[in-house]
């Protein structure tokens, strides 16, 4: 740019400071930018959540874990975590309200297809049930994890033998 100050060409020099000012003006135009829009206090309700979970104490977990989605409705991995600690409460009905919620959001979570089966097997609704573990062993051989597809396929096996004729 200094060169072409020098050599007097005014109009190339003209165009360099526009290009450049356009850049500094777009560069910090306010945001959102993502860390502004993303809750990270639904996140670190979720994370308590989980910790409290692990460590066995489950009405923290559940206090948390509704409260990150109070912050975040759409939230899967906080409704999938919600739905699990429900049905190891033996509370299949709302547990598939929260899996059914994170495949509303994400509809390739295997696993949710999985504990939805289980849950939907607990009350009786078996066709359901052989839809949903077909959906979560074909997201499952998309992943390529062997051992969690074996499993869903055993469970689908399983369910399917079971029926009566």
């Amino acid at each position: 740019m200094i060169e072409t100050i020098k050599m007097k060409r005014w109009l190339r020099a003209a165009a360099m400071v526009t290009i450049i000012a356009a850049v500094v003006l777009l560069s910090s135009l306010p945001g959102p930018f993502v860390m502004e829009t993303y809750n990270y206090e639904a996140e670190m309700h979720y994370c308590l959540g989980f910790i409290d979970r692990r460590q066995g104490r489950t009405e923290e977990a559940i206090f948390n874990l509704s409260e990150a989605l109070r912050l975040n409705p759409r939230y899967s991995t906080a409704h999938k975590t919600l739905g699990h600690i429900l049905y190891n409460q033996e509370k299949p009905e709302e547990a598939i309200e929260h899996f059914k919620k994170a495949l509303e959001i994400n509809p390739e979570l295997d696993s949710v297809h999985y504990y939805w089966a289980t849950a939907l097997l607990d009350i009786g609704k078996v066709d359901q049930a052989i839809e949903h573990l077909s959906e979560a062993l074909y997201h499952a051989e998309a992943s390529g994890d062997e051992a969690w597809t074996e499993k869903i396929r055993e469970k689908l096996i399983s369910t399917i033998s079971n029926i009566p004729n």
